[in-house]
């Protein structure tokens, strides 16, 4: 056999390939793609109308509506107060939507993109943070995250981008820091305030990197404390000017958490109670990190309890998480790598252990995003320490046996991601799915008593109303006994069914619960309706009124009352009244435009209240084309020609927005 011919001086020293060069960053994208791709054919599923499927206005408005995205709330309760800033995420779904339309299969590919990104910085993070330590100890420690089941919620619910957008603002800020550290370069010196404030304008979940952000000086540097601090400095101008815009220009933040969502938020519950359910939160926590199973889509009372000192998980977690804080403090002027991962896991689970302040549903793997990167870094160095491999020379074709534990490891994490995004491929998969683990729960109860409720009006089928929905609205208010939307729910699903002495009874607890839940008081109107009892009928939907003067239903049958009793007068002054209190809807408008057509038959009120409507609520272009065919005959051009040109121009959005072939659909239907 001939010998190779021997490469020149210049083959020898020519740099690997771009494949070679970049295996690590490119098997992990693939390795995103592999775990995570079935996710991508997925549906909406939970509080995805926070921010799509046709749920926030906002974004459904495109690229011409960020102006008012950085000037407003971004999300909103019932009674219109908003609560939450998170307009780069809200301004992200409003350019995906000016560009491809709402398309789950978009939003989530997008979704999957922004993970491998996070995964890639990571990756690239951990070998500027451990340069002496073989590539392959940041690669591995990156699988495991990749991999980590307790990351599906955040992948697979479209809504959690807020999290993905703030996870990759807050590694964009270390990773810039860092940059600016190596090279000195006075560009990174701004663009790692700028990462800091992406992610704050994405979620607020970043706050504990104000710590990590020294920590990792701290623990990978030599530099002083005063250059330390100089780093963290700039940090606070982008806090600064968000709390500055939240106080003078945006409206007062007003949310709050009920009982079936976190009890602590309440009164009653003593420092016992906050502090030992914390520790049981932070137990919890930590065993999901080690066995991520069962995972739920809604944690919540009372599937996480409220503990005090007397239980076991609270006592043992709290001892666990003592003896953690005392093993990185003693090791914190030897800066070794398991102090620093222990100290990167504790910053940012504690921000969501309720112990500081009460957290949405007590528990939710999203939370958890953060702090896996620290459990992480110390189970890899674990696994290295226990089979006493050096990470400095490990190299894959000489790990031996520990090759096969880290396989096993990921490839059981990789199948339980893979199973668990077919769990959420909706929210009927989804609710049905986890109902099994969620019988403590009273909101998973109500979520999937109010999915079958829905499903079973849409379609006409009424018999799960008799079992299914009545049993686990019934469980919602055993569990969570002031539930009052529960209570109406209860109520609602009688009155379906016709029976309305019971759901009279349901209404009227609801309504016991909470004095000024408009909605109890509008189905019990409803109820006292349809047994032909108007008094009674009148009397609660003015009490609704009373309860939230916005609320357009109760505005609409008080007027339907006094029109059957032939008071015109009264009729239209509660419709105007409806126009003042509801600054959104435009559905007093409409009743009031009709019934002044009816009635007075006042054409130019009734014309005018169609006006308001038309400005309230554009995207019914049938009324925009029926003014301007109205002014037309009036001889009023000028107005003619106004609404004919928001006509045209409402119906190129709709068309360019609604998804391809549906168009005219869509137009028909609306």
């Amino acid at each position: 056999m001939a010998k190779p011919a021997k490469k020149s001086s210049a083959q020898q020293s020519a740099p690997p390939g771009f494949v070679k060069r970049n295996r690590f960053v490119l098997g992990l994208v693939a390795l995103v793609f592999i775990v995570f791709g079935n996710a991508i054919f997925n549906w909406y599923a939970l509080d995805d109308e926070f921010f799509t499927n046709g749920g926030n206005g906002m974004t459904m408005n495109g690229i011409k509506a960020i102006p008012e995205i950085f000037k407003s709330r971004t999300f909103y309760n019932a009674d219109g107060t908003g609560y939450e800033y998170r307009p780069i995420t809200a301004s992200v779904f409003a350019i995906e939507h000016a560009i491809f339309g709402q398309r789950a299969t978009v939003s989530h590919f997008i979704n999957v993109l922004l993970y491998a990104l996070i995964v890639v910085l990571l990756f690239k993070l951990l070998r500027k943070w451990f340069p002496k330590l073989s590539p392959w100890f940041a690669f591995l420690v990156s699988v495991l995250f990749l991999v980590h089941p307790l990351h599906t919620e955040v992948v697979d619910n479209i809504k959690c981008r807020d999290e993905l957008l703030c996870m990759l603002g807050a590694l964009g800020t270390l990773y810039f820091a860092w940059k600016h550290y190596e090279t000195g370069k006075w560009f990174y010196w701004l663009l790692y305030p700028l990462a800091f404030w992406f992610a704050m304008l994405s979620k607020h979940s970043m706050l504990p990197y104000l710590a990590i952000l020294p920590m990792m000086f701290y623990f990978f540097t030599d530099i002083k404390w005063w250059r330390i601090g100089v780093y963290v400095l700039p940090l606070f101008v982008p806090m600064i000017i968000t709390g500055v815009i939240q106080q003078k220009v945006l409206p007062k933040s007003q949310r709050e958490l009920l009982t079936h969502e976190n009890p602590l938020s309440g009164k009653g519950h003593t420092f016992n109670e906050r502090s030992a359910t914390s520790a049981y939160v932070m137990g919890r926590y930590l065993l999901l990190h080690v066995i991520p199973h069962p995972l739920v889509y809604y944690y919540g009372y009372e599937y996480v309890p409220i503990v005090d000192w007397s239980n076991f998980i609270a006592i043992l977690a709290a001892l666990v998480h003592i003896a953690l804080g005392v093993y990185a403090l003693l090791n914190l002027k030897k800066k070794t790598l398991l102090s620093f991962a222990i100290f990167f896991y504790l910053a940012n689970i504690a921000m969501f252990s309720n112990l500081l302040r009460p957290s949405p549903g007590l528990m939710a793997e999203r939370f958890t995003f953060s702090s896996t990167i620290g459990f992480c870094i110390a189970a890899v160095w674990l696994i290295f320490k226990a089979f006493k491999v050096s990470p400095e020379e490990f190299s894959w074709p000489k790990s031996g046996n520990m090759r096969y534990v880290l396989i096993g490891l990921i490839a059981v994490f990789a199948i339980r991601s893979i199973a668990r995004n077919e769990d959420w491929e909706n929210k009927v998969t989804l609710y049905e799915h986890d109902m099994e683990y969620l019988d403590d729960s009273g909101k998973a109860h109500m979520l999937y008593a109010s999915l079958i409720s829905s499903r079973s009006l849409a379609s006409r089928h009424l018999d799960s109303l008799h079992t299914v929905v009545k049993y686990h609205f019934r469980r919602a208010t055993e569990i969570v006994p002031d539930y009052a939307t529960a209570w109406s729910n209860l109520g609602s699903t009688f009155y379906f069914l016709g029976e309305y002495d019971s759901a009279q009874f349901y209404f009227r607890k609801a309504a016991n619960v909470d004095p000024d839940y408009e909605q109890a008081w509008f189905n019990l109107g409803m109820a006292y309706t349809n047994k032909r009892n108007s008094d009674s009928a009148l009397y609660c939907f003015l009490r609704g009124i009373k309860a939230d003067s916005s609320y357009i239903g109760s505005y609409e049958q008080v007027c339907r009352i006094y029109v059957q009793r032939g008071d015109y007068k009264s009729a239209i002054k509660v419709l105007r009244e409806g126009t003042k209190n509801n600054t959104v809807s435009d559905l007093p408008y409409i009743n009031l435009s009709r019934l002044l057509m009816e009635v007075p038959k006042d054409t130019v009120l009734a014309a005018k209240a169609l006006e308001m409507a038309a400005h309230k609520n554009p995207r019914n272009i049938q009324r925009l084309e029926n003014m301007a065919r109205y002014f037309s005959k009036m001889h009023m051009n000028d107005k003619a020609a106004y609404y004919d040109s928001m006509y045209k121009s409402q119906k190129k959005i709709i068309e360019r927005q609604t998804p391809k072939g549906q168009g005219k659909k869509w137009l028909q239907n609306n």
